[in-house]
């Protein structure tokens, strides 16, 4: 079933109907004001003291009441907003969750960080707020309009009738403003993907100097967010504009024919100056009606469009929509697989490959010969190739992906690491033994350096881990996987960025691990460390040109030697 956004004011609609409540009495709080003033004027030509310090008493008693409705109104104004920005924010916090790997790269992040952070505000403001203030206006100028029939009918008329014809308005400005609305959200992903791209590599911006050169692209995209935050501003205080003209239209147009009637003695001075008051929670809601309606135009390509992320179902993982469970991930069967990103461009081609239980596998070859697809593949990132993989005789198809994904863990190049401590970093904020920890972090490595913190495990890792180094956030990586028991550990190009002893101290980790499956992406074609592999798969072009151990390719002086000579 599709989600709305109006469907949150379903989801609570307990709290709403008190607000509503709280509106009405707040209404009520108007009128009874209004009545207060017209007695006040006429008890001036009646000289009664009693009467006056009657209606003291009664001005004393109503500023207790307006206190208490007002703070009842505003309570649960609060909650529902509370509720409705909470629901909307971890529900589409969920959509963007339950993408697929591949899908969710496809746009910049920093397009989800605007829609969570722009958008959503963008829909409290004018929409939230709105929904509320709106019938709140209904509330009160309905019962102001009733109350002036009570003054005198043809007053209640003229006001009514001048009121309504600020509300064209919305319906002619609505449909621009909510284009310039929409134009201005895109602008805003604009620059938070060139902000974020920007504040990534502030490392290189310094250390190459190129201060200046960043400084024109960041003027650049912020121009084009100013400009389109003008255009918008522009249309908006233009339609404000004209409807304050229509308003003050009907005031003058009201105010002339109640002086008027007071000149013709058909009503009194008070009965004047409470239906001035009382017409002003007429004309005045009225005017709100027509702004918060003009808002709510404003609005609504920026809730279409979370609307469309919220019901979004076409890259969403269906994991739950395969019941296939499976007990352990090997063997790893690839038969005939070819894969290609676009569809034009083979990546993969006729792969077929075995990978058996706690065996170690290294993957080589040159850049884009297909050694990081193929554990893509592996990973179930993508199911669009050609040919069957399978675990054991089970399609990888056809197998719960929560299942699936409980057997393997990956390691990729850049570890990411969370802003926090080293021991959550390693759980991944699940529970777990302290001796299933100091187990994983004493395998891993990490034990000298967890010994040397004063905080140990409670160390707090600093954004993209800047106070570790790259072999330590590797052991990290690796505490990881040992902690959760995967039997199967994917690597990819980890130690790339590393020197030649830190990789051979990483490599060396892993493959001493006893019973688990590894297969590693590697650049680094180092004998000591090709040799303790069970298995060597040399690949070029998509296809797997070789296969096997260390000993058998260097003799069979092919392809695989090749790269190990020029390597050395």
């Amino acid at each position: 079933m599709e989600k709305k956004i109006h469907g949150y004011f379903i989801k609570n609609k307990k709290v709403l109907v008190l607000l509503i409540c709280g509106n009405m009495g707040v209404a009520f709080s108007y009128v009874i004001w209004s009545l207060f003033m017209k007695e006040i004027a006429d008890s001036i030509g009646l000289g009664d003291f009693n009467a006056v310090l009657e209606l003291f008493v009664f001005g004393i008693l109503f500023l207790v009441f307006f206190f208490f409705i007002n703070n009842f109104k505003e309570f649960f104004r609060r909650k529902l907003l509370f509720s409705l920005n909470a629901q909307l924010r971890c529900d589409l916090f969920d959509s963007i969750l339950k993408k697929d790997i591949n899908s969710f790269q496809l746009d910049n992040s920093a397009k989800y960080i605007s829609v969570l952070n722009n958008d959503v505000a963008v829909i409290e403001n004018d929409y939230f707020m709105n929904i509320p203030n709106i019938v709140e206006n209904i509330i009160t100028a309905t019962i102001a309009s009733v109350t002036l029939l009570f003054f005198h009918p043809l007053i209640a008329l003229i006001v009514l009738i001048f009121s309504l014809v600020p509300m064209i308005i919305p319906k002619l400005y609505g449909d621009i403003l909510s284009k310039s609305r929409s134009g201005l959200s895109e602008s805003l992903e604009k620059y938070n993907a060139k902000i974020k791209d920007l504040f990534s590599g502030f490392e290189l911006i310094k250390s190459f100097q190129i201060e200046d050169q960043t400084r024109k692209l960041h003027q650049e995209v912020t121009g084009h967010v100013e400009t389109s935050r003008y255009n918008f501003r522009s249309r908006y205080s233009r339609s404000l504009i004209n409807q304050d003209v229509l308003v003050y239209l009907s005031a003058i147009v009201q105010l002339c024919f109640s002086v008027y009637l007071v000149i013709k003695g058909q009503i009194t001075f008070g009965v004047l100056l409470g239906s001035m008051q009382v017409s002003n929670y007429v004309s005045n809601p009225l005017k709100q009606i027509g702004e918060q309606v003009l808002n709510l135009k404003a609005a609504n390509g920026i809730k279409e469009k979370i609307e469309q992320i919220i019901n979004d179902e076409t890259d969403v993982e269906t994991i739950n929509e395969k019941s296939v469970t499976i007990d352990r991930a090997t063997p790893i069967v690839l038969e005939h697989v070819s894969f290609s990103y676009d569809g034009n461009k083979v990546n993969l081609s006729d792969i077929n490959l075995q990978f058996h239980k706690g065996k170690k596998y290294a993957i080589v070859g040159s850049s884009g010969s297909g050694k990081s697809t193929l554990l893509k593949l592996v990973m179930n990132y993508f199911d669009t190739y050609e040919g069957k993989i399978l675990l054991g005789n089970q399609l990888l198809s056809e197998i719960d992906k929560n299942s699936y994904y409980q057997h393997f863990s990956t390691i990729h190049q850049n570890v990411f690491m969370f802003d926090d401590t080293i021991l959550n970093n390693i759980t991944l904020f699940q529970k777990y033994s302290d001796e299933a920890v100091m187990h994983a972090v004493r395998r891993s490595g990490l034990e000298e350096l967890v010994s040397l913190l004063p905080l140990g495990l409670e160390t707090r890792i600093y954004e993209g881990g800047n106070n570790l180094s790259g072999g330590e956030q590797q052991r990290i990586a690796i505490a990881r996987a040992l902690l959760r028991n995967s039997e199967v550990l994917l690597v990819d190009e980890a130690t790339s960025s590393l020197d030649n002893e830190l990789s051979m101290k990483i490599e060396s980790l892993i493959l001493a691990q006893n019973g688990l499956t590894a297969i590693v992406v590697t650049h680094k074609l180092v004998e000591s460390l090709l040799c303790k592999y069970d298995y060597i798969i040399a690949m070029r072009d998509g296809a797997v040109e070789e296969f096997g151990t260390f000993d058998s390719l260097i003799e069979m002086n092919g392809y695989f030697r090749s790269l190990y000579e020029i390597n050395r």
